[in-house]
């Protein structure tokens, strides 16, 4: 016995593409971008920094960032330098010339 659907409409769900399952599903048209453009991430992020500068925090910050050895300062400036290799653009803050303070 034959099936009563017409052979062009029997359907392979082997051959249908997958369901994507990204937070964009279902999203279109509702002002949301995901990904490096996601808005509100960048809202919170935004948000974030002017709390943290507003706070007074910035400097102590700074210092407590800096290398505490001359081990520590040669592997962070290694660290950049690796960082900078794969990236586009000009040199790491490091290679660029500083004038002498004084």
């Amino acid at each position: 016995m034959q099936s009563s659907k017409p052979s062009s409409q029997v359907t392979d769900k082997s051959k249908q593409p997958a369901k994507s399952a990204s937070p964009q599903a279902g999203q279109e048209g509702k002002g949301k971008v995901q990904g490096e453009g996601d808005y509100e991430s960048n809202r919170r992020y935004t948000e974030s920094a002017k709390e943290f500068v507003a706070s007074g925090k910035v400097d102590a910050a700074a210092r407590n960032a800096k290398p505490q050895s001359k081990q520590e300062s040669a592997e962070m400036r290694k660290a950049e330098q690796e960082g900078a290799s794969h990236a586009k653009g000009g040199p790491s803050p490091s290679d660029r010339k500083t004038s002498p303070k004084g």
